[in-house]
Order: structure tokens, then sequence, then C-alpha cells
């Protein structure tokens, strides 16, 4: 094996350390080693790929001493295993690939070669993505497409002059040569047709660039039955704008509801409609870029985008995820405020105040029986069996609101599904939970967690953004999604679903998770408020929990409180107080999940 600098990346030196240096900001860090001056003698060796035993024999130390520095290298990013020559075609792409951490253009370049795409429909938004995806490293596709080309195609399409009268698959197929390419020459009427392939070739995308809007929605509507693991790049074009969406087996019934409004719209009165095809090149290579940025980022596993947004007319792009679709239009609307002429109004200033919430729990005495309750339990892992997804959960969720919620103020199908829902998945981002309202008819929910928390922290957020419009009071939005997390374990218990002992044990064992630290914070913020020093000696016992010592305490109250307003965690722990009965009651009636 040989071992090749990182000259993907601006590798310098100065007295701070070895520098990675970019204007883009992602990649610039500093790199400290025990010593800065072999490292860098090392790299500039390297610009030129050498062996373990070359890299030995320059650096003059021996093998367990060769092996740390390359492997403190590699993990640093600084070189790369056996890099391309710069003769090979995809040397610059390689060089791209090995910037990003954590990848390897080998195995990224094995999954590319061996990842069917199948395209449907080659005109404006399907016909450049061909170009786009060989140019990196993807050489499987199954082309679909009846039209001939028309000189009108000439000036938004990937076809020239010569290509009029001719099939545009066999086009396609005879001027990318050097790739696995199979054609189906036809149009596709129906979903049956298009099952038919996929049972044949087993595509891991499928582009739906077709007109036919009946079609998509019927793609839509059955694919997921078998497919279940089947991705949909569905690219398109409005007036001066492209649009990209991402649709999966957890969002498709999202994209059926939208499409069919669509479809209904114009349908509705055709003769009061006039509308034409838009299509220039502008949106073929939008179109293109989006669909293919979305399977290197998926192959590479660098991003989780979903959605994306091109328009010509202001010059605002968008790839990302749709979860924050909503701040970047709050940056359009900003743009377009300055290019009116309009003033744009000054934040409002808060000031920190102690609320009712708080003045009324300084002057009550502490309730010790949820701390007590919740310390003293301890429930028995669940099989691994009993695990349920995200989708069963969000069915259990709709199901359980329509039942028990009223339907008219809490409207719990329409809530739920049109919930945006990004779970980060890009290792070493911070633990973070929340949910927030978009607009009156959008809220999205924000998880990156550990694995094992993802469902419930689904839940827990879910319930919150069913209060959305009807009040944004943190503590009446804790306290009512507190109930609703107890009477959902309840409402899955009495209908003897098959995962009530698990979603139970999460949100239990979430509730304890939280609660029994937060209890002590607020109080120990209590008594240092109320200068009750004896408080902590004489009523606090904090044993059974992961804090063991006064010391760990006021460090954990430091990392937790950091930043934080003055009983931040109150109305957490309120929320579990003011439900103390019907969590006591649960407790009572799940003895079978309580550990001896």
């Amino acid at each position: 094996m040989n071992y090749g600098t990182n000259t993907g990346l601006i590798i310098l030196k100065n007295n701070e350390g070895i520098i990675i240096n970019s204007t883009n900001n992602h990649f610039k860090r500093i790199v400290k080693t025990s010593d800065d001056e072999l490292v860098w003698n090392l790299l500039k060796f390297l610009k030129n790929p050498k062996n373990k035993e070359e890299i030995k024999n320059f650096i003059g130390k021996n093998s367990k001493q060769t092996n740390k520095l390359i492997e403190t290298s590699l993990q640093n990013n600084l070189i790369v295993k056996d890099p391309i020559s710069s003769s090979n075609k995809f040397f610059r792409l390689e060089r791209l690939i090995n910037t990003f951490p954590n990848t390897n253009f080998k195995q990224y370049i094995k999954k590319a070669k061996n990842t069917p795409i199948m395209i449907l429909g080659l005109g404006t938004a399907g016909s450049y993505t061909l170009e786009f995806l060989s140019k990196l490293g993807f050489d499987n596709f199954i082309l679909i497409d009846g039209d001939v080309v028309e000189e009108k195609n000439i000036i938004a399409q990937n076809y020239l002059y010569k290509d009029i009268n001719l099939k545009k698959v066999n086009v396609l197929k005879r001027r990318y040569s050097q790739l696995n390419i199979t054609i189906i020459d036809r149009k596709i009427n129906n979903y049956t047709e298009i099952e038919q392939l996929l049972e044949k070739y087993h595509p891991k995308y499928l582009l739906s660039n077709a007109d036919d809007g009946k079609l998509v929605i019927e793609i839509l509507s059955n694919i997921f039955k078998k497919h279940k693991d089947i991705k949909i790049l569905e690219t398109g074009y409005n007036v001066a704008e492209t649009q990209f969406e991402l649709i999966d087996i957890n969002n498709y019934e999202f994209y059926v509801e939208k499409f069919k409004e669509m479809q209904e719209y114009f349908l509705k009165d055709p003769a009061n409609i006039l509308v034409d095809n838009t299509g220039t090149i502008f949106h073929a290579y939008a179109s293109a870029f989006f669909s293919s940025k979305y399977i290197f980022d998926d192959i590479s596993q660098i991003g989780n985008v979903d959605w994306g947004r091109f328009n010509f007319r202001e010059n605002k792009y968008y790839l990302d995820n749709r979860f924050y679709w909503g701040d970047f239009q709050k940056y359009i609307f900003r743009y377009r405020e300055d290019s009116e002429g309009k003033e744009v109004e000054s934040p409002n200033v808060f000031f920190n105040k102690f609320d009712e919430n708080i003045n009324l729990f300084l002057a009550s005495p502490v309730d010790f029986r949820s701390f007590e309750l919740l310390k003293s339990i301890s429930l028995k892992n669940p099989s691994a069996q009993d695990k349920c997804t995200i989708e069963d959960v969000k069915k259990l969720l709709i199901e359980y609101g329509s039942k028990k919620l009223n339907q008219k103020i809490i409207p719990t199908h329409t809530i739920i599904n049109n919930n945006i829902l990004f779970i980060s998945n890009i290792t070493g981002r911070t633990i973070k939970n929340y949910s927030e309202k978009v607009n009156p008819l959008e809220n999205r929910i924000y998880i990156s967690s550990t694995e094992e928390n993802i469902i419930v922290n689904y839940i827990h957020e879910t319930f919150h953004t069913l209060l959305f419009n009807i009040t944004d009071n943190t503590y009446f939005h804790e306290e009512f999604v507190m109930k609703n997390m107890i009477g959902f374990c309840q409402f899955l218990k009495d209908k003897e679903n098959k995962y009530w002992q698990y979603i139970t044990y999460l949100i239990i064992t979430y509730i304890q998770g939280y609660y029994l630290d937060d209890f002590i914070i607020v109080n120990y913020e209590k008594s240092l408020f109320l200068n009750d020093h004896d408080f902590w000696e004489q009523r606090m016992d904090i044993s059974e929990t992961k804090l063991n010592s006064n010391e760990e305490i006021i460090k954990y109250i430091h990392e937790k409180t950091n930043h934080k307003p003055p009983f931040y965690f109150l109305k957490y722990t309120q929320a579990v107080e003011k439900n103390y009965s019907e969590i006591s009651n649960f407790i009572k009636n799940i003895q079978e999940l309580i550990q001896c």
C-alpha cells in the first residue's frame, strides 16, 4: 500500500503548527503534532506516493514509530491511502472526496459503479443528469423515454442538431458508449409497466422526470409497497425556478397529497388556465445538478439533502434539508424588503424577569413525590423484536390524537402529516432535539440524538407540534406533552398494541433520565437564591442518580445551565409534578415491566 499527501486540501506550516487552509471555513483548522517539522517534511516527501518502508527510511524511525506517524496523519486527513495518479480521469474527483473526513475514494467509486440508477424521462429535467453522474463515477443506468429529438429540444436539452428525429435513448446510449446503459425506448403508461422494470433492474434511485402528473401519483402511491428502500428524486420546474424533492418511504404520503392537489388545481378549470413549457438550459442544468449532488452526497454520506430550489429571477439557490427551508425563506424575504426599499424593523429587546411560575416555585415547599417515585423504579429492557420505527409511531400518534384529542381544535392527522422531520445521521453532531412552528400549516422537528432515543424524542416533539397553533406558553406546552406521553402509553396498553411495552420503556426511562437531574438542578438553584445551604445536607438525597457528590453537582449544574437563564429547567420538572397522579397510577398498572 502507498501513502500520499492529501493534495485536495491546502496545507501549510507556520509557528502555530500544520495549517489546513481554505476559503471554505468548514475545512480550516490547525493540526498540532509532537514534531511539526517532521510531519511537514513527510508531507512534502509524499507528494509522490511512497510505501511504508520508504517512509520508514525517510524519517529514520523504527516500525512502531512509523506506523504511529502514518496513523496520526491519516486520522488528521493529511495523507490518504493509495492515491490515484494525476493522469487518471478521476484524479480531481478523488481529491475532492478525500477532503471530506471519514470518506474514502476507493469505497466511494466501488459503490458508485455498482449503483443502478433509473432515469424516467430524458427531456429538460433528465437529459443532462447522465452527463453529471458519469463524471462522478456512476456507470450503471436504465434510461426510459419513448420520444424522438425535435428541433425545439436543442435549446434546453442534451442533444445536437444531428440528433433530430432520432430516439432520445439511442442518442444518449451512443454518446455515452463507455457506460453500462440499458435503454427502454417507449412511453410508460402506468405503474404496472414501471413495476416490471423495477423487478428486473432493482435501481437504488429512480429519477422521476415524467411530464405525466397522473403517472407520478400512481408511482408514488404504489412503489413503496414492495420497494421500501428505493429513493425517488423528483425534479421539475416552474416559472424561472427549478425544484428538487427526495421522496422515500417516510414522506411519500405527503407528496402524494401534494401532487393530487396540484393535479386537481390544473384540471379543475383548464379553460381558464394558460400555461406552457418554460424549461431552459438553466432549468436543465439545475435539475441535473440537484439530482447528481444528492446521489453524490448519499453515496459518500456527507449530508442530509432532500429539498432544492433555484430561483433564476432572484438568483437564490438552496440545496439542503427541507427542515431548514423556513430559515432560507426568511433570508429571501429580507432580500425582497431590501430590493423594494423597505425599512427593516429593529428586534425587540427582552429583559430577564422571573415569571409567576418561578416566583410560585420559590415560595412553595419542595415536592419530593415525583423525585422519590422515579428514583425508585427500574424497568426491564425490552427485547429486540419489540422495537418499532418512526413510521409505526407516527401512525399510532395519529390514531391516539384522533381518539383522545378534540379534532376541531387539534386536527392531529393534518398536523402530524405536515410536520417536517429531520433526523441528523451525520456523526459528530451535538445531541439536540427541538420542534418549532414554521407557519400556520407546517412545523418542523429536528432530532440529533443517540439511536436509542430517536423514537422517544420524536414522540415528545410531535406532541409539542400539536399545540403550536394554540399557545406558545412553554410551561403549558411541557405539561401538555407530559400528560399525553403518559396517556399515549396507557392508550397503547389498553389496546394491547404489540409495541406498548417498548414505547412505555422508552418514555418512562426518558422521563427518569431528565427529571431526576433537572429536579436537582432547579432545587440547587433555589437553595442558592434563598440562601438555604442546609437544604442539601438535610433533604436532598442524590443516591441512585448519576450525580454522586456535591462537587459533581456543582460541575454538572454549571455545564447544564451555561448560557441559560435562571430556572430554565423548571418547566420540565413542573410538567412531571403536575402530572404526578397520572404517572403514579400508570406505573402501578405496569408492574409486569418493573424489575424487582
